[in-house]
């Protein structure tokens, strides 16, 4: 069945895990290429511009059926472009008040709602029911749009302060959460929810603690602010765990012996500068480094497919999607590039 990319880290757990792709295996990769990029008129704050990108499968829309590709942009824009031809769907700007100098504009990846009630389909390209995208503006208002149009299809609920500098959007059972650190504008630090199953939604915080939020994860060169990790179960329901550093990717098994958990080391990476948090599909780990993707053989680190000179422009780190055979990210320069497989060698 076709699939989607729906949040930051493809689920609400931030696994970097798309657990069903058909298309991309470890014997085809190294056809990869660059299917097309796009150039957006996003105006970046010098520490900010586009945020991780989000899939949906094919999905029917005003034009007929569309995979579409959906990333924002500080300057409270939203894009939906079309995966399979880089053409853009729809544009949004969402008008905000002035920055804070603290503020640096739209900063929380957005996220798509899951299938509600999935049910079993005919074909496995059929599309699939329309759902919201929610996109949490620069002035804190949180916006359920539609991913045919890009046209709001509820009055905008305040979610947060302006200029909060928010974390990636998460949703789980109507519930969408966000934290806000660095006690930017009016915001203070702690974790923002708010259930848009029921009208008037009310908004919840809960304040930060004194000792601060915990550490995910504790290795010798994690790169701060961001979520470095990846896991997945291979075929022997191994538990996988893959760190992005400054300087490598680590890859750890997780073994259970005598009741207790242990993390081994089994490989670590050649020289892979500021790597976004890794990707795993089929067997592999999606790399993207300051300005090259690579596919990495997840149980050895074998290199398997490397981008070359092809990406023009510092990546921002943000983040990848993967779905479709579609591997997609932003740069620094406003660009969205997807690489897949040319329809020759499908």
């Amino acid at each position: 069945m076709a699939q989607d990319w729906l949040t930051y880290g493809g689920d609400p757990q931030r696994t970097n895990w798309q657990k069903y792709e058909r298309d991309l295996n470890k014997d085809n990769v190294k056809n990869l290429r660059l299917l097309w990029k796009r150039q957006l008129d996003n105006q970046p704050d010098s520490r900010n511009a586009l945020t991780a990108p989000l899939i949906l499968g094919p999905t029917i829309t005003h034009r007929g059926i569309k995979e579409l590709v959906f990333v924002a942009g500080a300057s409270d824009n939203i894009y939906a472009v079309d995966a399979d031809l880089g053409r853009l769907f729809w544009k949004r700007h969402i008008d905000t008040a002035p920055k804070s100098p603290c503020g640096l504009g739209l900063t929380a990846t957005p996220v798509l709602a899951p299938l509600q009630t999935p049910k079993p389909r005919a074909n496995d390209d059929d599309p699939v029911q329309m759902r919201p995208l929610y996109v949490l503006a620069s002035d804190g208002s949180l916006h359920t749009i539609r991913i045919s149009t890009g046209l709001d299809m509820a009055a905008p609920v305040k979610f947060l302060p302006p200029n909060a500098n928010a974390s990636n959007l998460s949703l789980v059972s109507h519930v969408i959460y966000t934290t806000t650190p660095g006690n930017c504008g009016d915001a203070r630090n702690g974790e923002w929810s708010v259930d848009m199953s029921v009208p008037d939604a009310h908004v919840t915080f809960s304040p930060q603690k004194e000792e601060g939020f915990p550490s995910t994860w504790k290795s010798k060169d994690l790169m701060p602010g961001v979520t470095n990790l990846a896991t997945w179960e291979d075929a022997s329901r191994t538990r996988w765990i893959y760190v992005a550093g400054k300087q490598s990717i680590e890859a750890y098994k997780v073994l259970e012996k005598d009741g207790h958990t242990k993390l081994t080391s089994v490989w670590t990476s050649r020289d892979l500068i500021s790597a976004a948090p890794p990707v795993v599909v089929n067997g592999m780990v999606f790399a993207l480094t300051d300005s090259t993707l690579f596919a990495l053989d997840a149980a050895t680190g074998k290199e398997l497919y490397s981008s070359g000179n092809t990406i023009t422009s510092s990546t921002n780190s943000k983040g990848l999607a993967e779905a479709n055979g579609h591997v997609c990210f932003g740069t620094k320069d406003n660009t969205l590039y997807c690489f897949g497989l040319p329809i020759e060698t499908q």
